[in-house]
């Protein structure tokens, strides 16, 4: 409802409009009964329209209202009149916080943000957390007294910030890591929100940024800001230290409650401080090494180059206390500017390696400042025969320029191993053809391996990527025979023979166990490597996908996120950490993770593919669409289309779906998923021969599936939806008998489950079992069922059992 100025409201008269917001529309208005100045807020039509925000918005208010400070905007009064819910609260004239940073020294910086804080102290003692601070939200009066708007005004909850449009709504700067990821926002989350307000009031600028919402929500999430004091000096030490802590991503990181960062802030700002700040992480500034260019011209030496950046990267990373990591050097911009840009570095390091003449050269170029400074640019030279002591000079000269560009002391480290040259050369030739995984390639890169073992039998390192081809050979159901994975364990016990303390050959074998099943025995050794090298970004990975494999989330979370502090730039992190937020629930931090990956890689296959179900998830299906066919374009997962071909269900286009479907069953890739979509959409366009058909050919292509083990349940709830669409009601009733008996069983499977009884036409059947899948994980989303096409004939809602 917009009121026009000079009109009535109840017993206010409207003087003017003071703006809008989310909640609704604010006037200055005077109370004819008291004589008395105040600004009114309207809550908007579709807020009031539900009984339970009113409820909460009259709780809310009533609790402000017993709010005694100074420092936050008092309410008079709420009530409704014609129909529409309003607050009546003070008036205060003055400006928002917007711009202070820049008019104030540092005594009245400290006087006004005690005042936040107190005034958040305040509302906290209440049981009210404000969940929305933000300039816009801070008034400040020309004696510079802050006055809190909108404590006690219930803001609107959103779970997601994503729309129907794939587009994130909300003022996202000031918002804390678990607001943006929908989970509980507690008092915690006004501390974050109140220190990105100091933060921004102490050095002029946010310290979160992005050139646009995801980037901005992955940097909250998964970054950490430069400090205060690296931005302007003279700020103190503890307050830097206190501004951080503020920020720290978890919130049981931050202060116990506000009343300890309002004592700080009461003290000194130059005496000394009785109460110490601990437990504040600070950021480590970050390398990217950019693989060394061939310039041979035998490009068939490109393997060498980029093994031998890895070792330049570990051998940096030795050295320094930097956060070092490698990325490949094709599809890069060629303005230096633009790969800072995209890697979000401190310092990006170059080069390229010649081999001729029995002879190699390495140039190197350090770049600094965002691009806009090359930091060094040096040449080494050296035969063959004499590459490590060339790689040696290069990590010690290289290692000494970025500690001290970046204010740092290197590292007083021991000797490398240095293997024979030629074991060398075949041991990168192995690994470059490893990472393919592909089973040719697989084959080749165990020869290489072996002929390098042949050259040097004390080589670990090949000992170690031996056992790691055997073990993928195996866990890629290419060679499941107990001699194959056997094998990998000997080699990696090899590896560990020869050197005790080499972490790789530690992680090799935690492969081992972990595809035996093993997971004790594969944990310890996965921490045995992190122990011998806590830099070992690798191994955190391992241990994380581990952790997934157990179905245990939150801890995988936590061992991805500390390979992604080591590694910022690694895709493989990024695309966990973007998975595990899916199973978690959180789809924008989903979202934004899985961008980020296709930001630095954007060939990067798997992660368009898994942003495609992240949109699916969200009903967004062109933004699903778009991101399977960037998926298929750059083979990211072999279900694209059979995803690809559902999203087009969803909406009604049967004609491409078919096209689409097709394509799935001719990889030959899972076709019985295929098989009964393609039965599902011949029977939504009448045609029940061809759909009994499609679904029967879903359950042959299932015949030879034991469904005895517990692994291959999902696969058995695919052939009780095809049994359910075939019409043989008998043996699909068997089926699902069989699956609900089991216990823990997972939403998704639970999701089949109730498409099978809906295709049954037993709607009360499916409705209980959509309730159980959407309360499970991983699983569907309320807006998947809605949009559902195998629900199109029953009325099925999409509630789940905490609902």
């Amino acid at each position: 409802m917009i009121l026009s100025e000079d009109s009535k409201f109840g017993n206010y008269h409207i003087e003017e409009s003071l703006g809008s917001g989310a909640m609704g529309e604010v006037y200055r208005a005077t109370d004819n009964r008291l004589d008395r100045t105040v600004a009114i807020k309207l809550i908007r039509k579709e807020l009031a329209s539900s009984a339970s925000y009113r409820q909460r918005l009259a709780d809310e208010a009533k609790a402000a209202a017993k709010i005694d400070s100074a420092n936050v905007v008092r309410v008079w009064e709420y009530s409704v009149c014609d129909g529409i819910p309003y607050i009546a609260m003070e008036y205060v004239a003055g400006r928002d916080l917007t711009g202070a940073a820049t008019e104030f020294d540092l005594t009245d910086k400290l006087r006004i943000s005690l005042q936040i804080a107190e005034g958040v102290m305040a509302a906290h003692s209440v049981n009210l957390i404000h969940g929305d601070l933000k300039p816009d939200n801070i008034l400040l009066t020309d004696d510079l007294q802050v006055k809190i708007l909108d404590l006690g005004l219930a803001k609107p909850a959103h779970h997601e910030s994503i729309d129907e449009h794939g587009n994130i709504a909300g003022t996202l700067h000031y918002l804390a890591p678990e607001q943006l990821s929908g989970e509980a926002v507690t008092c915690a989350s006004d501390q974050f929100s109140y220190g990105v307000l100091l933060y921004e009031l102490l050095t002029a600028r946010r310290p979160f940024v992005g050139d646009y919402p995801a980037a901005i929500i992955y940097s909250t999430l998964h970054e950490d800001p430069m400090a205060p004091i690296e931005i302007d000096q003279s700020i103190p030490d503890w307050l830097n230290l206190l501004v951080l802590k503020l920020l720290a991503k978890k919130p049981e990181h931050r202060f116990a409650d506000m009343s300890e960062v309002a004592d700080l802030l009461r003290a000194d700002p130059y005496g000394e401080h009785m109460i110490p700040i601990r437990g504040v992480r600070t950021r480590s500034k970050t390398v990217t090494v950019i693989d060394l260019r061939n310039l041979s011209s035998d490009s068939t030496w490109d393997y060498f180059c980029e093994g031998f950046t890895d070792d330049v990267v570990s051998e940096l990373s030795r050295r320094t206390n930097l956060v070092v990591s490698a990325q490949p050097a094709h599809d890069l911009p060629r303005d230096i500017r633009e790969v800072f840009q995209r890697f979000r570095s401190d310092f990006i390091v170059s080069g390229s390696l010649l081999r001729g003449q029995s002879k190699i050269r390495l140039n190197l170029f350090v770049h600094g400042e965002d691009g806009h400074r090359l930091v060094s640019s040096k040449a080494y030279e050296e035969t063959e025969d004499h590459i490590f002591d060339l790689l040696l000079k290069a990590a010690q000269e290289t290692s000494r320029t970025l500690a001290e560009a970046a204010g740092q002391t290197p590292l007083e480290v021991g000797e490398f191993q240095k293997p024979n040259f030629t074991a060398y050369d075949y041991y990168l030739k192995g690994k470059s053809y490893y990472q393919t995984n592909t089973p040719e390639n697989l084959d080749f890169a165990k020869r290489v391996f072996e002929k390098a073992l042949e050259i040097d039998p004390e080589f670990a390192l090949a000992y170690s990527g031996l056992a790691d081809v055997y073990a993928f050979q195996y866990m890629a159901y290419y060679d499941r025979s107990e001699e194959r994975i056997e094998e990998a364990r000997l080699l990696a016990l090899k590896a560990i023979e020869i050197n005790p303390n080499f972490p790789e050959g530690h992680r090799s074998l935690g492969r081992y166990y972990q595809f035996i099943g093993d997971m004790e025995n594969c944990e310890k050794c996965y921490l045995r490597a992190i122990k011998l090298n806590p830099k070992y970004a690798l191994a955190y990975r391992s241990l994380a996908w581990q952790k997934y494999q157990e179905s245990d989330y939150a801890s995988a979370l936590e061992w991805a996120t500390k390979a992604l502090r080591l590694a910022p730039t690694d895709t493989e992190t990024i695309l966990l950490i973007g998975v595990l937020h899916t199973y978690g629930d959180r789809y924008t931090a989903a979202m934004v993770t899985l961008v980020r990956a296709t930001e630095i890689s954007p060939d990067y296959g798997r992660a368009y593919y898994n942003l495609g179900l992240v949109y699916m998830k969200l009903g967004v299906l062109d933004l699903a669409l778009e991101n399977f066919e960037l998926a298929t374009k750059y083979q990211g997962d072999p279900n694209c289309c059979v995803d690809a071909g559902l999203v087009y269900l969803m909406q009604r286009k049967y004609d491409k779906a078919e096209a689409v479907l097709q394509k799935s069953i001719e990889a030959d890739f899972f076709p019985f998923i295929a098989y009964t979509h393609l039965g599902l959409l011949e029977r939504l366009r009448g045609h029940s021969d061809r759909s009994r058909k499609y679904f029967g050919e879903a359950i042959a292509a299932l015949k030879d599936v034991d469904f005895s083990v517990p692994e291959n349940v999902q696969v058995q709830a695919y052939c009780a939806l095809a049994q359910a669409g075939s019409g043989d009601v008998t043996t699909a009733r068997e089926t699902l008998f069989d699956i609900t008996s089991r216990d823990n069983l997972i939403g998704d499977v639970w999701h089949n489950i109730a498409r099978s009884f809906a295709l049954l036409g037993e709607s009360e059947v499916a409705q209980e079992c959509v309730r159980k899948a959407l309360a499970g994980t991983p699983g569907p989303t309320e807006r998947e069922v809605a949009l559902d096409p195998y629900f199109a004939d029953l009325d099925i809602k999409a509630q789940s059992d905490t609902a």
